[in-house]
């Protein structure tokens, strides 16, 4: 699990999908199976501010 999260952050950090939902969504989703909630909250509040389209799919993953 910890892979996926540092890969998602590599990605991220490359600038690479950083306005694509599903980027934001698989990251969380690796935190939250981790049971990291914070760290989760985190990234899709930085889907909110980076206007991660489409916002539906952010929204209803955001928990």
């Amino acid at each position: 699990m910890f892979f996926w999260a540092s890969l998602n952050f590599h990605i991220y950090s490359k600038g690479i999908g950083t306005r694509d939902a599903v980027l934001y969504v698989a990251w969380a989703q690796q935190f939250e199976q981790q049971g990291l909630l914070q760290q989760a909250d985190t990234v899709y509040q930085r889907a909110m501010e980076n206007q991660a389209k489409p916002t539906d799919t952010v929204l209803q993953q955001y928990r």
